[in-house]
């Protein structure tokens, strides 16, 4: 059986999932992730000793460098997206009906509670 364990800190994850999107500048991704450049340019650089993602000048200005995911980095978070559904499916398998039904309830629940909080924006409280 395969492990749910993810093989990789979640920042890179994070990381590996927003460049597969869009290729994104070091700044920008920086931003998106509220982390420092340095500290992503080293998380960039192991992704890239790995051979999940690439620095690429951008064609239109030679002086912005675009990170994007390679084809193995594609099936890297592929796998990982599969192996997180089947060890989902296989754990909710073993719930009885009613447990289902109670966890229905709870996540209409947590979704509305984050939907209620997010209809605002902090500084309207």
């Amino acid at each position: 059986m395969r492990s749910p364990v993810l093989p990789v800190p979640p920042a890179h994850w994070h990381v590996l999932n927003h460049v597969d999107q869009e290729p994104h500048t070091l700044g920008d991704l920086a931003d998106k992730m509220s982390v420092s450049s340095a500290s992503l340019s080293r998380t960039v650089t192991v992704l890239e000793e790995r051979g999940w993602v690439t620095r690429n000048r951008s064609e239109e200005d030679r002086r912005v460098v675009l990170i994007k995911t390679t084809e193995e980095g594609n099936y890297f978070l592929r796998s990982i997206e599969e192996r997180s559904e089947d060890f989902l499916t296989e754990t909710l398998t073993n719930l009885s009906q009613d447990e289902l039904n109670r966890l229905m309830d709870g996540l209409e629940i947590m979704i509305k509670t984050f939907a209620d909080a997010m209809s605002y924006v902090p500084s309207d409280k």
